[in-house]
């Protein structure tokens, strides 16, 4: 009976810290060297702390309870309107207001399905829209840099007040259908976000997305890899996945085997490898394969 009771324990053990919320503070995989283990432990609670946010009025920003994130809004907005689509950028090291709309032009894909989707461009932690206030995080844009400081974008921890943000619009305007969208680092956080909070989000596109940065796959970063959440994703949730077949930074033999994964385990996945590299303007096909998906 003892046996049995200590192979159920380090079972439960194996199995938890295979879906860890937090980044491990000991994990056995990483470097011997005592700095790094430090920064680990300093890592454990990023999001620990409250700031007001007296802006959240949903069409500019967000209030969570760190902060606000903020917003940008595309085209009419209208509560009666049946879609609620967000958009999630990828990192960005400039210290320059994020000029989003011209980094990430969606006005012609929306084009057709203007009358039935509300659409925003979500600030992600650290990061600044022109004209907002910026997103709440533990650091700016680009401070988070390095494998290290990127944590504070790519953890759960950080990942979880852009999650908790697209939580509260979904429960404001109360759409039929929550879309969102994602471009490398934007693509991260939303296939987290499937594994973390199943059900929250009905059709995920991912452009570009690091599917297999971040552990068990890549052992040495301190940040979960999205394929590592396949096994919590919600069924009825679509996942559409856009690959450069020239993207050297998040290559699409990645998306391939995340695609492949998530079938195994029964998910509704789409997969396009089409012309094109990393940055979202040059990968061909994108506005018509999204605006297939809007509709």
């Amino acid at each position: 009976m003892k046996k049995i009771l200590v192979t159920l324990f380090f079972g439960l053990l194996i199995s938890t810290n295979a879906y860890s919320d937090h980044v491990p503070t000991a994990p056995k995989y990483l470097s011997a060297d005592k700095k790094l283990h430090e920064k680990l432990q300093k890592l454990n609670a990023i999001t620990d702390w409250t700031y007001e946010c007296k802006k959240g009025d949903f069409i500019k920003h967000v209030a969570i309870d760190e902060g606000c994130i903020a917003l940008q809004s595309l085209g009419k907005i209208d509560k009666l309107k049946k879609k609620l689509v967000v958009f999630l950028h990828g990192d960005r090291k400039s210290k320059s207001d994020y000029q989003i709309k011209k980094d990430y032009p969606f006005s012609k894909i929306l084009k057709d399905e203007k009358e039935n989707i509300n659409f925003f461009y979500l600030a992600r932690p650290g990061h600044k829209f022109k004209g907002r206030k910026r997103s709440t995080g533990k650091e700016k844009n680009y401070e988070q840099t390095g494998d290290w400081n990127a944590v504070y974008k790519k953890s759960w921890e950080a990942i979880r007040l852009s999650a908790e943000a697209i939580k509260k619009l979904k429960e404001f305007y109360q759409p039929d259908e929550l879309i969102a969208i994602g471009q490398s680092g934007g693509a991260q956080t939303i296939s987290i976000t499937l594994g973390k909070m199943p059900g929250l989000i009905d059709k995920a596109i991912l452009i570009g997305c690091p599917c297999m940065e971040g552990y068990p796959v890549k052992r040495n970063n301190p940040w979960e890899a999205p394929i590592n959440q396949i096994g919590h994703i919600d069924p009825k949730t679509k996942i559409i996945l856009i690959t450069g077949e020239k993207d050297t930074e998040t290559p699409a033999r990645e998306a391939e085997i995340y695609a492949k994964k998530a079938k195994e385990r029964g998910l509704n996945v789409q997969l396009h490898i089409v012309k094109g590299g990393h940055e979202f303007k040059s990968v061909k096909g994108r506005n018509d394969i999204i605006n297939k998906a809007l509709k």
